[in-house]
């Protein structure tokens, strides 16, 4: 039972030495809190500091090392769960490159169907940003949008190099006429 009591005292803040001090309850709010938006104010808030001081609290709050660790260390796990290659960046872009209309759709003289979601491969489905259905009494809508493909074909030249503008050049040309001396030509292209 005493040691249960000695450990409890040792994770909850029993007396340390001052730079080994565990972080009161509020300050761990704060710190999961402002992983939420990464606003130090609204994160005192939600953690339990008066909202009239807030704004200092968070910023004080940062500057604690041992804050500042926690959420570097947290900011790291997730940019490791989320993190995205070159090569996953371009393979999305090209999804949506390629993407075509006729794979979500058939439409003709009798109107436009749509091809069940269960029928269409996750590269195709990387391309829709949109499906919305509209009822009402007289009727109502479907509707499937597509990312940009311009934007991504746009995106995928510049990666290529394919389109480059042209850059004006300042062309100096020198001659040398017999008798005239030298004359100089200045061309901007």
């Amino acid at each position: 039972m005493e040691e249960q009591k000695n450990e409890k005292k040792a994770i909850f803040g029993g007396k340390r030495p001052a730079g080994e001090r565990r972080l009161t309850k509020k300050q761990q709010r704060f710190a999961q809190e402002y992983l939420v938006d990464l606003n130090a104010t609204q994160a005192a808030i939600r953690a339990g500091y008066s909202a009239k001081s807030a704004r200092v609290k968070g910023c004080d709050l940062l500057k604690d090392p041992r804050i500042k660790e926690i959420i570097d260390k947290r900011l790291e796990e997730l940019a490791e769960r989320t993190r995205m290659t070159q090569e996953q960046v371009f393979q999305e872009l090209v999804k949506v490159a390629k993407a075509d209309m006729t794979t979500f759709a058939t439409w003709g003289p009798e109107g436009v169907t749509f091809r069940p979601s269960s029928e269409l491969r996750p590269e195709d489905t990387a391309a829709v940003a949109e499906v919305s259905q509209t009822v009402t009494e007289h009727g109502g809508t479907r509707r499937i949008r597509l990312h940009d493909k311009l934007k991504a074909l746009e995106m995928l030249s510049r990666y290529f190099g394919m389109f480059t503008d042209a850059t004006k050049e300042d062309l100096t040309i020198n001659v040398n006429i017999e008798g005239l001396g030298e004359v100089t030509k200045k061309h901007e292209g």
